[in-house]
């Protein structure tokens, strides 16, 4: 049995990879595609596109894992069967049981990378893609150093240190200077509440107004502000929520339920990434008895037809639910996880007729 389970699991394998190749190419090849429209716009150029394209290509990877875990275990699984070394497997003694626990042993790889590349890879790359897309644009006028974000408005200036949870700016720096360069006010906040862009909320606030050799300072706990940033520059301090980590997205969360906001859009960000390993994981279970079960699709091309069409329909109803779910005000865990249950309904059924 060690030696079956390995030869299965090699073949589920290659059946991820095989797919995951054809899937990633293709989307990719469409992301390219599209962002040839914004070639010149600003500085922007084919290399630009290119280094967009790879750098989003593991956020498209990710989305497309439930796909690759069923389409790839019911191609691997299809080709075992076609060629009849299920039959001879199971003629052996081998069980259903035991063939779908060494598939679900190479599907756990799949979900623990899904984990991984969620929290780990998937944010800052989409991040640095997405900011370095508004810079070569010219859409952001400002500049990013190892000292954090800069932007001027005439004798004006910004120094944002660090963006914490990918929308929450924090350590911030704002000078003001007369037309003879001689710094009249220093403002200087531990963080900033930017959700109502034209009006800041700044938090831990010093003062210092310079007048001659006088300097007065000003304790203050909150001081309303007016940035003068662009639209493009807000943009470029608020990732957007698909892109944050799921840590950073319950930090960030339980920062808006303490100052009263609304969370709902972020919370059902955060249970999609939550949810993701498990859809996984029950795309992994359907693709077992997807072969055993359907034995009328014996070629390869009637399997990854009818699990691509598996595929498609859960990815529109997954933004049905979500969308369903903001319109209605309904809790964000059942709008997550209710296609899960249903994936599961039915691979049990698919089950009970093998």
């Amino acid at each position: 049995m060690k030696i079956l389970d390995r030869y299965i699991r090699l073949h589920v394998a290659g059946g991820y990879l095989l797919i995951m190749l054809i899937l990633i190419t293709l989307f990719t090849f469409l992301d390219f595609v599209e962002q040839l429209d914004d070639i010149g716009k600003g500085d922007y150029q084919l290399g630009d596109v290119c280094v967009f394209v790879l750098l989003m290509a593991p956020r498209r990877l990710l989305d497309l894992v439930p796909a690759t875990a069923l389409l790839g275990g019911a191609l691997a699984l299809g080709n075992l069967a076609g060629s009849h070394q299920l039959v001879a497997m199971r003629a052996a003694g081998v069980s259903v049981a035991q063939i779908g626990w060494a598939v679900m042993k190479t599907g756990l790889v799949l979900i623990a990378a899904v984990v991984v590349l969620t929290e780990f890879v998937v944010p800052p790359l989409q991040q640095m893609a997405y900011e370095r897309q508004l810079m070569t644009m010219g859409r952001i006028r400002a500049l990013r150093t190892d000292q954090g974000f800069w932007s001027r408005d005439g004798m004006r200036f910004i120094n944002i240190r660090q963006i914490r949870h990918g929308r929450i700016p924090t350590n911030i720096n704002i000078y003001e200077f007369d037309e003879k360069g001689r710094l009249l006010h220093l403002i200087h906040a531990d963080s900033a509440d930017i959700a109502q862009h034209d009006n800041w909320v700044l938090n831990g606030v010093w003062r210092k107004t310079l007048d001659g050799q006088n300097i007065t300072t000003v304790r203050l706990p909150s001081e309303t502000w007016r940035p003068f940033l662009s639209d493009a520059q807000m943009q470029a301090l608020e990732y957007p929520a698909d892109s944050l980590a799921p840590t950073d997205l319950y930090q960030y969360i339980h920062y808006l339920q303490a100052s009263g906001q609304d969370t709902q859009p972020y919370e059902l960000q955060l249970w999609q990434k939550l949810v993701l390993p498990f859809t996984t994981g029950a795309m992994v279970l359907l693709s077992i008895p997807f072969v055993f079960s359907l034995p009328r699709l014996s070629h390869a091309g009637q399997r990854i037809f009818v699990g691509a069409i598996i595929g498609i329909l859960l990815y529109f109803l997954n933004q049905v639910v979500a969308n369903l779910g903001l319109l209605l005000d309904l809790s964000a865990p059942v709008m997550v996880l209710s296609p899960v249950v249903l994936i599961l309904g039915f691979t049990g059924w698919l089950f009970r007729r093998i």
